[in-house]
Order: C-alpha cells, then structure tokens, then sequence
C-alpha cells in the first residue's frame, strides 16, 4: 500500500469504564455490529500484550457511518490503544506493533505521525507530512455500505484507470503546495461493487464539485471534495443536505471542522478519522 492518510475532526465518541466483565455497548445514528467490532478487538489485543483481563465496559456511540470508507472503525481501535498506551507506557511499542493487526488505518489513527501522513507497507510505515492548512474539505456519504474486502477483490480483477497520486500529493505537501489534482485507484474497483457510486459522483460534479479536486474516501463510499474558497464549500455542503444525502461534513484545514459537529471521544481524547487519497 501507498497511501496518504488525513485525519478529520468528525469523529464517534468512546467511553471506556470500569466493569465485572469487559463488555461492548454500540449506539448512535449508525449501526455498527458488535460481533468482530473493532474497538472489543482492541481491547482484546491490549488483555494479550499486558497478560491480564481488562474489566472495561465500552460504549462506543456511532456518529460516522459503517462502510463508508471513512476509518470509523479503525479510529475507535485506535482510542481504545491510545488509552491502553496512556495507562502502560511501558508496554507503548508492543502496543503499537499489534496496531497494523486491526486495520492498515489503526498505526496511524494512534497519532504516532501526527495529522497526516504517508503510510506503506502494512500501514505501520509511516512518514509524517506537513498538514494542509488551506481550504475546506466536503466530506459526503451517499448512504451506501461499500465492504472493504469486496472492492479490493473487484481490484485484483478490474485493476485501475486512475494514475497513483501518491507520490505527487506528498511532493506537493512538502512543498507546502495545495495538491488540486487527486485521484484513488480503487474507484474503478468500488464501482464494481456498488454501481451507484458512480451515479453519485457525477451528481457530485453537477452541484458544483470540481472533478480533480473530488476524491473517493478509501474503498468508499464516502467522497471528499477540496476547495480553497470556505464558502465555496459551505455552499456545496447545503446543497448536498438539501438534496438529502445522509451524511455531509465540512472541515476546514487548519481549523478543525468548521460546522461545528465534530465529538469528542472518552478519557479526554478526540478520535479523528483518516481519508485516504
């Protein structure tokens, strides 16, 4: 993998406490299931580093949406490490050596690289960048459950039309350039598995996306839109929920995000979301 990661100020929200028996407690506006949930699976991975049951209930409260290609579910495996790590500083590395086990977006969501990042390899190699700080992401889901196993088998058989923009956005990050021109190379794969997806990005474009500023997030669903102008974006994202698509967000580089809908998640942290580019 070669990808860079861009956490995002809207987030769920966590609350670990004291329990008889560790449990798992999922609410909020989306489902999640709460077998092979992401944040228990954290908790397990932290009872096999420190050798000793963890008697925590976790209420995770869902504010992102499931499968949307937003790193909801790996921002709340990484609060879960992040609290484990804050309490065992002596046991930080192996901690995060075991984060790649629960997501290629785990290392990074621990904050170790800070805001943004390149990662390779298996998601723990991870190369620091300097944040944007210009503009205003457009952050939309369509309200489509894209499974991330799916589209990257559809990869392995479509492939991609889309050049790698990697090495070019993080050319133009340490250059402190504002990088307009993104692409993904799973679209094409998304497409495959949830044929709208492509419906929605040209009604995307019709309102007033700008095509290469216009990103999938991850292995979809969600799409990022990037605009320089703050209004602009404000303007796009009141379109978008006129028009009743299920989730909209604004963030404005820099600022955290600019509607104000960001949360916070338990033991005084903010779990932030990545998109991948």
């Amino acid at each position: 993998m070669d990808i860079v990661l861009h956490r995002i100020a809207a987030a769920d929200r966590l609350i670990l406490e004291p329990a008889a028996h560790p449990s798992l407690v999922v609410s909020g506006r989306f489902e999640a299931p709460v077998s092979d949930n992401l944040a228990w699976r954290a908790l397990k991975v932290l009872e096999d580093v420190l050798e000793v049951p963890i008697p925590y209930r976790i209420h995770l409260h869902k504010s992102l949406p499931v499968g949307a290609g937003l790193g909801g579910g790996s921002a709340d495996a990484a609060a879960v490490l992040r609290w484990g790590m804050a309490a065992n500083p002596q046991v930080k590395d192996k901690i995060l050596a075991a984060a790649a086990s629960l997501g290629a977006d785990v290392p990074f969501l621990t904050g170790v690289a800070g805001r943004t990042a390149r990662a390779t390899g298996r998601g723990d190699a991870l190369e620091a960048l300097v944040s944007p700080t210009v503009g205003t992401l457009v952050i939309a889901y369509p309200g489509v459950v894209v499974p991330t196993r799916a589209v990257y088998e559809a990869f392995d058989r479509v492939g991609s039309t889309a050049p790698p923009s990697t090495p070019g956005l993080v050319d133009a990050l340490r250059r402190r350039v504002i990088p307009f021109q993104l692409s993904n190379q799973l679209e094409l794969a998304a497409f495959h598995v949830a044929p709208g997806l492509a419906c929605f990005r040209k009604s995307l474009e019709r309102v007033g996306a700008p095509p290469a500023r216009t990103v999938m997030s991850g292995s979809g669903s969600s799409y990022v839109v990037w605009f320089q102008d703050h209004e602009e974006a404000l303007a796009l994202a009141g379109t978008l929920r006129r028009a009743g698509v299920p989730w909209v967000r604004t963030n404005r580089l820099g600022k955290g995000a600019s509607d104000g809908r960001g949360s916070t998640g338990g033991s005084g942290q903010r779990r932030t979301a990545p998109r991948r580019i």
